[in-house]
């Protein structure tokens, strides 16, 4: 299948009428939404599933001059990242932008490494802490309780039709899978 095109592949892509036109077709078969929306990334998430079923959300999806927009958008919000992860480098490394620059070739700046009194100021505190949140904000997702049969009755119908009839070698293949057919 190979890598997924860049931005400008992409674009350009989207300039061909045939491939929009295909693309189109796709995103009206109501059997492909069905698909989309079972897929774990999509189900796990309400508002990309209310996407997926909104029809004009899908039409501005494939618009040229939205994706060029967005595009812009990206663009400008890693050169902004960017420098601010410089300006952000910058103030912790005492001014040197650098952090490979060995700490002897950095500027001292004696107000943060001691005061008069010999004693050491406290650490600067950290500015990731409340980025994530309580425990780092990598919490499992809550624990499905739900029966196999429910959990899996769109993906089981699909494998049935397939002619694959064993539940139980059906429903552990899903469980590997992550629900994909």
């Amino acid at each position: 299948m190979g890598p997924p095109p860049n931005p400008d592949q992409l674009l350009e892509m989207m300039d061909n009428p045939m491939f929009l036109q295909q693309m189109n077709e796709v995103m009206n078969n109501p059997a492909v939404i069905e698909m989309m929306q079972q897929s774990p990334m999509v189900r796990d998430n309400p508002m990309v599933a209310e996407m997926l079923r909104n029809p004009e959300m899908r039409r501005m999806m494939f618009n040229l001059e939205m994706m060029r927009a967005q595009l812009q958008m990206q663009r400008a919000m890693n050169q902004a990242a960017m420098r601010a992860a410089m300006q952000m480098m910058t103030n912790m490394n005492g001014g040197n932008a650098s952090p490979f620059t060995p700490s002897s070739q950095r500027p001292s700046n004696p107000t943060n490494l001691a005061d008069t009194t010999g004693t050491s100021s406290p650490p600067p505190a950290n500015p990731f802490a409340a980025l994530f949140g309580p425990g780092g904000g990598f919490t499992p997702p809550p624990q499905d309780n739900r029966p196999p049969e429910e959990v899996y009755e769109v993906q089981l119908r699909q494998l049935n039709e397939m002619g694959f009839y064993e539940f139980e070698r059906n429903v552990a293949a899903l469980r590997r899978s992550g629900g994909n057919v």
